[in-house]
């Protein structure tokens, strides 16, 4: 009797401490996976990949920016000033074309949208291109253990339980996640010398080891005809009412040029891409490789990120409907584009390369 008692009283503080816990998960919800923020009111996380599920179910919007670090410092503010709506940037650093278009699906259900601006990067390696932090289930299933399991990890813990910082921006939706004030990223802009200056940050050192390299180029697009076929024709398809302004973040001619000699391969999933999508009404697209500032190395902190004047330009010409390609000239564009890329002097900066970078 007097053990059975214990092992009761046992069970009865371990369901208090489990109940306990519960409900303070559910209280502080950094995330707003299960309500609006109460603890920390007009903020929102960082991790988009989680937060975005709460902004679609806590906020009113009609319109949203959806990239990656491509697009996260976007305007959501100037966005609206120029295009008119409501606009959220959700933008996801590193995000594969599955992530975003999960998240999009889930706002398409849940909010009455008008208009979409898409990034199509160049990231074709892998359909599906999880991150430690992403969960389908969280958009998909959308039930309390998929919600509760965002919460079970040792940073969301950490968090809840007031041991670290949540890492908490204000609601304003302009550009949560922007890094062009950052000074990591800032110091680079304004050309190769700074590049060089800057050889120990890790951008720099995986941008000096791409040149120095050869790639599988083939592998790093083996994903393309799935995300075409499975995600990206189905969200258009689906959605003839939003109208999706998809741009095609214009990396520099630098980063082009490592892959002249395999340009056809390199530029395939966005020649079968174009072919496809541009059959539909509800569709723009958006090219910037006609622009001088591509082969300008000060415009970019690396081998692909721009400058934040990039990302008004990019506004300006959904507003004004230029540097759209169509059915009739992508393939002349195309075409153009590979002769800059092909007189591109690589050599004049692998040589500097060498000299501040000699182990490769």
């Amino acid at each position: 009797m007097y053990y059975r008692k214990v092992v009761l009283n046992y069970v009865k503080i371990l369901a208090v401490l489990i109940s306990a816990f519960i409900a303070t998960v559910y209280v502080v919800d950094p995330y707003m996976v299960f309500h609006n923020n109460w603890i920390h009111p007009g903020k929102v996380h960082k991790n988009f990949r989680i937060q975005s599920f709460g902004i679609i179910n806590n906020y009113d919007f009609d319109s949203i920016i959806m990239g990656t670090s491509m697009l996260e410092n976007t305007s959501g503010v100037e966005a609206a000033e120029k295009l008119g709506g409501t606009w959220v940037n959700l933008s996801m650093s590193g995000s594969s074309h599955f992530e975003k278009v999960t998240v999009l699906n889930y706002a398409i259900k849940n909010q009455d949208l008008k208009r979409v601006i898409f990034s199509l990067d160049w990231n074709f390696g892998k359909a599906n291109h999880f991150e430690n932090t992403f969960s389908e289930d969280l958009y998909t299933k959308s039930d309390f253990e998929s919600r509760f399991n965002m919460y079970m990890n040792k940073f969301a813990l950490k968090c809840i339980f007031g041991i670290a910082d949540c890492k908490h921006v204000p609601d304003n939706f302009d550009r949560p996640n922007a890094w062009y004030a950052i000074k990591s990223h800032k110091m680079r802009f304004g050309g190769f010398e700074n590049w060089k200056a800057n050889i120990s940050n890790g951008q720099i050192k995986q941008a000096f080891d791409i040149l120095l390299s050869d790639d599988d180029i083939t592998s790093r697009i083996s994903g393309y005809q799935k995300i075409l076929d499975d995600y990206l024709v189905p969200l258009i398809e689906n959605n003839p009412d939003i109208k999706f302004e998809i741009l095609v973040p214009p990396y520099s001619l630098l980063w082009w040029s490592h892959y002249k000699a395999d340009y056809d391969t390199v530029i395939l999933p966005y020649r079968e891409i174009f072919a496809k999508l541009l059959t539909y009404d509800n569709v723009n697209i958006y090219w910037f490789y006609d622009m001088d500032f591509v082969s300008d190395i000060a415009i970019y902190k690396d081998l692909t990120h721009y400058h934040q004047d990039i990302n008004s330009l990019m506004l300006d010409s959904i507003q004004k409907g230029k540097n759209i390609i169509n059915l009739g000239n992508y393939e002349k564009k195309i075409h153009r584009f590979q002769s800059r890329v092909n007189k591109f002097d690589l050599n004049f900066y692998i040589k500097q390369i060498k000299e501040v970078y000699p182990q490769k």
